[in-house]
Order: structure tokens, then sequence, then C-alpha cells
């Protein structure tokens, strides 16, 4: 069975480890707090349904479910950048995906999800949209205080 590696020996620890037959281990990836850099979190997940063999419609999902949970994490304030960058995880499991998101150094709280009103926030639709995109959404606290989206879409 031939297999690649390719690994990234920095900081960052960014690994992946995919064989020939398409079945893949863990991704991490994390990328700075900024919005050019989510368009690779997109990449990796369209990449990912599509080496699945996932329809048009589960690749769209998995790169909107992606692009909202990373949303959550960036700055809403210029110059307001968290130094530790925003961590995805892409997990295959048997006939789904499972993305995982969270700041790197696991401080960072999620924003309300209502204003002061009782209106929906930015934060509010994001995750109201990955609830209706995802099989399974999940929001915990981390040991650092911050917060953790963990959203799992079924690709078959």
């Amino acid at each position: 069975m031939a297999e690649r590696r390719q690994r990234e020996s920095s900081d960052r620890g960014t690994e992946s480890i995919a064989s020939a037959n398409g079945s893949s281990s863990t991704i991490r990836l994390v990328v700075p707090q900024q919005a050019e850099y989510l368009a690779l979190c997109r990449l990796v997940a369209g990449a990912l349904g599509a080496q699945e063999a996932a329809d048009e419609e589960t690749i769209a999902d998995l790169k909107l479910m992606v692009t909202e949970a990373c949303n959550c994490f960036l700055p809403k304030q210029p110059g307001s950048e968290h130094a530790a960058g925003i961590e995805v995880e892409f997990a295959p499991l048997p006939g789904a995906l499972a993305i995982t998101v969270a700041d790197s150094d696991h401080r960072l709280s999620l924003r309300p999800a209502h204003d002061e009103q009782g209106r929906l926030t930015e934060t509010g639709l994001a995750l109201t949209i990955m609830r209706a995109l995802a099989d399974d959404f999940e929001q915990t606290g981390s040991e650092g205080g911050g917060s953790v989206l963990r959203l799992v879409k079924r690709l078959t």
C-alpha cells in the first residue's frame, strides 16, 4: 500500500497522513485569526469531502460549516487579534467527517448568541447555520476557559 506522508515541523503542529486507498488520519491546521486564511480551511474541508466521494451539496455544507465555525473565532474589531490563532481539526469517522474548531490556546470564548435586546448576533446566526447543516453539533468549554465547536457531517 503506497502511503504518502506530509509533515510540517513547526510550532503549528500541522500533520496529515493519507494512504492511497483514501483513508486518512486527523488533519490539524492552525491559522492566524484573519479572514483570508479561512479559504485554506474551506479547501481542506472540500478536498476531504471529495476524497470520500461526497456529493456536491454535502461538500458545500462542509465548507459553509467550517467557515461559520472559524468566523466565530475571528476578532470583530481591527487590532484585536488573538495571538494564538484558530485551530481546526478534521477527523475522519466511518462515513462522516468531524470538524473541531477552537482558538489554539483554548482561552477565547465565543461572543453571546443574542444581544441585550434579545436579537440574534452574528455569532448566534453562525451557530444556527451550523446546527442546521451538521448531523451532530456540540459547543463546549475548554480547560483554558475558551469555547470549542465540534461538528459532524455524514458524507454518504
